[in-house]
């Protein structure tokens, strides 16, 4: 009986030369084709299932700094322009977003006056046009963007953070401005950010998504600390002169919006530490408020203050 031969796996059944080659021919092939096939999804997804516009739209979007997203955006709004009688205000936000600080109102009122029933867009422009010193204009887009949907107290707190700044001498700017904050504290409105311009595809987790959540959140913020510290310069200088009427009802308005805003949906950080700051302020005038009042602090208003004061050095 003849002994069987050996075999080699590696070479084919029997050492056959020409299937092992085949073999490795067939593997190479197969990684070829997925590679290709990579490819071609690769290219689909970043040149045929987008328009250009909406392409340079998602890149600018998702770069990670301003000065590219803005060439990008550029771009996109030009082509928008080109191809559509009516152009996307989209584009022009984002753009507006990462505008330079000379070109970031125009961008503004370009993409508002398309899209003006946009109460979110309203709010970013007001806030906007209040941080270049367009008090009046600011108020204007406020009250705007309290007309339109979804219904939000955000709107209100900044008419009257702004009121003290608009050019009306008649006006008593301090009980007007805190009879518009007491209106939407009495309304059962919740407090509502803007959340940044995203594509619909993509995750909102990411650290980039985040740091526009924080930059909003920042715009927005900064008429209500202006506000604040007015307010607490009037209640200081007040009280140093020991005129203390109506006072605890007006610091009690402002700490209310405070905890309104530290409540808000979908609160981030810098929401809470507003919320907390404004809270803060009003609660440690309250109280001394309260001592020239002839009347003892209550206890509760100061273990609130102290709960608010190591919430907000955390």
């Amino acid at each position: 009986m003849k002994p069987r031969s050996r075999e080699f796996p590696e070479l084919g059944f029997g050492g056959d030369h020409t299937g092992a080659r085949r073999t490795r021919r067939a593997f190479r092939l197969c990684v070829a084709a997925v590679v290709l096939f990579a490819a071609t999804l690769w290219f689909s997804e970043c040149f045929l299932r987008y328009p250009s516009a909406e392409r340079l739209y998602l890149s600018g979007l998702t770069l990670p700094n301003n000065e590219s997203g803005r060439v990008m955006l550029r771009q996109a709004v030009k082509i928008d322009n080109e191809k559509n009688e009516s152009p996307s205000p989209k584009y022009l936000q984002a753009l507006a977003e990462r505008e330079e600080s000379d070109k970031i109102l125009a961008a503004y009122k370009t993409a508002y006056e398309i899209d003006p029933r946009n109460s979110f867009l309203a709010i970013r422009y007001g806030c906007c046009l209040f941080a270049h010193g367009e008090a009046a204009a600011a108020l204007d887009r406020f009250r705007e963007a309290a007309l339109h949907p979804p219904e939000n107290a955000l709107p209100g707190y900044l008419q009257a953070a702004v009121l003290p700044w608009v050019d009306e001498a008649s006006r008593d700017r301090l009980a007007d401005s805190l009879a518009l904050v007491a209106r939407t504290n009495g309304s059962n409105e919740s407090v509502i950010f803007p959340r940044p311009l995203w594509f619909p595809t993509l995750p909102q987790g990411g650290e980039r998504y985040a740091e526009l959540r924080r930059q909003i959140a920042q715009e927005c913020c900064a008429p209500l600390y202006r506000y604040t510290d007015w307010i607490a310069e009037a209640a200081a200088s007040n009280i140093e002169k020991r005129r203390v009427h109506l006072w605890n009802s007006r610091l009690e308005t402002l700490e209310t919006m405070g905890e309104r805003i530290a409540a808000s949906r979908g609160s981030g950080t810098i929401q809470a530490i507003a919320g907390l700051r404004i809270q803060l302020q009003a609660s440690t005038f309250r109280e001394q408020v309260a001592q020239l009042d002839s009347s003892a602090p209550d206890r509760t208003s100061i273990t609130k203050r102290m709960k608010l004061e190591s919430a907000s050095s955390n």
